[in-house]
C-alpha cells in the first residue's frame, strides 16, 4: 500500500466515496419529477473508475442494481470506447440485456475528466414513470410491446444537448415532462458525483482512483471470501414455484442449486422453467442481482456494496429460461421471478445456516398498482404505487409488517396517490391472522381498498389500471416447523381477478388488495403465550388462529 493509503486514510477515503453517492442520491430524489424516484427511492448511484470498476455505491439503492451495475459501464464502453470520449460527454441506454433487465430502467453514465484525463464513471440508474408501448402489464408477448428501446447513445456530446435523442424520447412517452424532468435530474445527480469525486482526489493529492479502488477492491473481495469458507462446502437444492397466469397453466418452477466449495459459491438455476411468452422473465443481470444480494446477506451483510463483493460469486442460468431469456422475451414484470430468488436461495441454506435465514415473504413478489388515464379537463395522470406484504420471520424475532423485501423501495403516502390520481382511499390496515404461525410469527400483510371518483372530478374516459405481485397461488412457506400464510386476494367491485392483464376501471369502482404475511420460523406451539396474547390484543391474530395454531385457548 502507498503511505498516503494508510490504514486510516483508506477507512476515510472509502467512507467519504460512500458519502458522496450517498449525497448525490439525495440529489436525485430533491431534483426529480416522478414519486417512483421521490417516494419509493427505485433507483441506483454508483462510482467506477477509470478500469471500469464498481467501486461505490450509495446506500439506500434498490438491491436489484447491484448485479446490474456490475457489467454496465464496461457495456456502454463496447459502443463508445474510453479513448472516443471527451468531458462534457454523457451516455443514456435502455437495453433490458445490457443494464438493468427492463425498459423503463434508464442508465445515464458521465465520463469523469480531470482535465483532459479519464479517471472514472459515474452511474445513474432510474426507474421511469413510464416509458410508452403497453405500459405496466403482464400481457406482452415480447419487448417490442413494452414500450421505447434506447440505444446506447450520446445524449451530452461535449457538453452540448443531443436534441434527437430527447426528441425522441418525448414523443413516446404518455408524461414527457416528469420523464424527461427525471432525466435532467439524474445528469444532476451525476454532475455533482463527478465534481465531488475531483474535489476529494484534489484535496488528499491523489492523480485518479486507481490506487484507492485497488485496496478497496481487493479487500472487499478477501473479506467476502473469508465469510464464504465459514459455510460447510456443499450443494443445497430448493425448488420454488411461481403465479401461473392463469389457474390452468402449466406449473412454473424456479429452481436453484448452491454450490459452496472453499472461498467461492457457485449458483446453478438448471431445471428452472422455460422463458414465456408473457412478461415476467428476468434478464441475467438481474438474476445475478439478487443471487448476491441473498447470498451477500446472510454471508457478510455489512460490507459495502462494490465488486469486490462479488468476485467469489457466478451463476449459470440456463439461456432460454426465466432467468435468461432469450431477445425479444418480455421482460417489463422482471420482478415477478427476481423477487423470490432470495427465498428460493434462503430455504435452500436453511439446513446450514439455520440462525442467518428467514421465512419466505409476501412482499415477494413485490404488489405494484399501475394506473394511467386522463383527469376531468384533459389532464393526464400516470402513477405506479409499491404495496408490500409481511416479511418472513427469523431465528430471533418476529417478520416485520408491510415491508418491502427482498427491493428496498419504499412506500407512496396514499396522500401522493391522491393528488395525483382521482381515487379516494377507503381502507389501507394490516390484516388480522396474514402472518404465518411458528415460535416467531410472520410479519402481517395489509388490506388496501380505494374507489374511483366519481361527480365533478372523476376522470373523462375509463382508466387502464394493472397490478402485479403478491402469492397468489402458493403461500409464503415457513421454515423449520413454522407454518405457511394464507394468500394474497385481488377484487374489483368484489370479484377477484388475477393480475395477468390489464383492467379498465370506471367512476365509482372499488378496488381491494388484500396481500398477506410472511411465513413463520419454527414450532408455533412453542411461541411465548404473552406474545401470542400481545398479538390478540393488538388485533394482529385472532381468539380462532390463537387456539388452532398456538394452542392459547382464551
Amino acid at each position: 500500500m502507498h503511505k498516503s493509503l494508510d490504514p486510516i486514510t483508506l477507512e476515510i477515503l472509502w467512507s467519504r466515496l460512500i458519502g458522496i453517492a450517498n449525497e448525490v442520491a439525495v440529489t436525485l430524489m430533491r431534483t426529480c419529477f416522478s414519486s417512483i424516484i421521490r417516494d419509493s427511492h427505485d433507483f441506483s448511484i454508483a462510482l467506477f473508475d477509470e478500469r471500469q470498476r464498481y467501486i461505490a455505491q450509495a446506500e439506500g439503492c434498490t438491491p436489484g442494481q447491484l448485479g446490474c451495475m456490475l457489467p454496465i459501464v464496461k457495456n456502454f464502453c463496447t459502443v463508445f470506447p474510453p479513448k472516443s470520449l471527451r468531458p462534457g460527454d454523457e451516455l443514456i441506454m435502455n437495453d433490458p440485456w445490457l443494464a438493468s433487465s427492463h425498459l423503463d430502467d434508464i442508465s445515464i453514465c458521465k465520463p469523469i475528466f480531470a482535465g483532459h484525463r479519464l479517471i472514472g464513471y459515474g452511474v445513474c440508474t432510474a426507474h421511469h414513470m413510464d416509458i410508452g408501448g403497453r405500459g405496466a402489464t403482464l400481457e406482452s408477448k415480447d419487448v417490442f410491446e413494452e414500450g421505447l428501446w434506447i440505444p446506447i447513445s450520446k445524449i451530452y456530446k461535449e457538453g452540448i444537448e443531443n436534441e434527437d435523442v430527447f426528441n425522441f424520447i418525448r414523443h413516446n412517452v404518455r408524461v414527457p415532462e416528469k420523464v424527461i424532468g427525471d432525466i435532467r435530474a439524474q445528469m444532476a445527480a451525476n454532475h455533482l458525483l463527478s465534481t465531488r469525486v475531483l474535489e476529494l482526489l484534489k484535496e488528499y493529492g491523489l492523480e485518479d482512483l486507481g490506487e484507492l479502488s485497488e485496496e478497496i477492491l481487493s479487500r472487499t473481495e478477501q473479506a467476502m471470501r473469508e465469510k464464504i469458507r465459514e459455510v460447510p462446502d456443499g450443494d443445497y437444492p430448493y425448488t420454488l414455484y411461481l403465479n401461473k397466469a392463469n389457474p390452468e397453466d402449466q406449473a412454473l418452477e424456479l429452481c436453484v442449486s448452491v454450490h459452496v466449495e472453499g472461498d467461492e459459491i457457485r449458483v446453478d438455476y438448471s431445471g428452472t422453467s422455460r422463458q414465456v411468452d408473457r412478461a415476467i422473465n428476468c434478464c441475467p443481470n438481474m438474476t445475478y442481482s439478487y443471487t448476491l444480494y441473498a447470498l451477500k446477506s446472510i454471508i457478510n451483510p455489512y460490507l459495502p456494496n462494490n465488486a469486490g463483493t462479488m468476485y467469489p460469486i457466478s451463476i449459470k442460468a440456463p439461456e432460454g429460461s426465466l432467468v435468461n431469456p432469450r431477445f425479444p422475451a418480455p421482460v417489463w414484470g422482471r420482478t415477478e421471478v427476481a423477487h423470490v430468488i432470495p427465498e428460493t436461495i434462503y430455504s435452500a441454506m436453511a439446513s446450514v445456516l439455520p440462525s442467518r435465514i428467514i421465512a419466505q415473504s409476501s412482499a415477494a413478489p413485490m404488489g405494484t398498482l399501475a394506473m394511467r388515464g386522463v383527469k376531468r379537463g384533459g389532464e393526464r395522470f400516470l402513477i405506479t404505487s409499491f404495496f408490500f406484504g409481511g416479511m418472513g420471520s427469523g431465528a430471533k424475532k418476529d417478520g416485520m409488517s408491510c415491508l418491502s423485501f427482498p427491493t428496498t423501495v419504499g412506500n407512496t403516502p396514499i396522500e401522493i396517490i391522491e393528488g395525483d390520481a382521482p381515487v379516494l382511499f377507503e381502507k389501507k390496515e394490516l390484516l388480522c391472522d396474514s402472518g404465518g404461525p411458528g415460535k416467531y410469527r410472520g410479519g402481517c400483510g395489509q388490506t388496501i381498498k380505494f374507489v374511483l371518483l366519481e361527480g365533478e372530478i372523476e376522470p373523462d374516459i375509463p382508466v387502464v389500471a394493472s397490478i402485479k405481485g403478491g402469492k397468489l397461488d402458493h403461500p409464503a412457506e415457513g421454515v423449520l416447523g413454522g407454518g405457511a400464510s394464507p394468500l394474497t386476494v385481488l377484487k374489483i367491485n368484489g370479484i377477484a381477478f388475477r393480475t395477468s392483464r390489464q383492467h379498465l376501471l370506471k367512476p365509482g369502482d372499488i378496488f381491494e388488495y388484500r396481500v398477506s404475511g410472511g411465513g413463520g420460523y419454527g414450532n408455533p406451539l412453542h411461541r411465548n403465550r404473552e406474545e401470542v396474547l400481545d398479538d390478540l390484543r393488538n388485533g394482529l391474530v385472532s381468539i380462532e388462529e390463537a387456539k388452532a395454531k398456538y394452542g392459547v385457548e382464551i
